[in-house]
């Protein structure tokens, strides 16, 4: 299932809402501009922890970016930080 996902402006930072996922899934982001993009994952109350993502070169600095997101375990809560302005923000929930 698709959803959009809201992202709000924060200093120079662009923030996505809390987002609860409860299977694989798939964040396509199409952006203003390039900079790095991190994920989150909630850890107690409202702090997130930094998740490691696959280290490919230049997947995560450009205007584009599509990744597959596996935590193996659910539910988790997770947030999105961009460096540029997100355009178009979609997570896709495997079913």
């Amino acid at each position: 299932m698709a959803k959009n996902i809201n992202f709000t402006q924060q200093g120079d930072l662009w923030i996505s809402e809390d987002i609860t996922v409860n299977n694989d899934y798939n964040i396509h982001l199409e952006r203003d501009g390039g900079g790095a993009v991190q994920l989150g994952q909630k850890t107690a109350g409202d702090l997130f922890a930094s998740v490691v993502l696959p280290q490919t070169p230049g997947l995560y600095s450009g205007t584009t970016v599509d990744i597959d997101i596996s935590h193996g375990i659910y539910p988790k809560t997770i947030k999105i930080t961009s460096y540029s302005k997100v355009i178009t923000g979609i997570i896709t929930v495997k079913q």
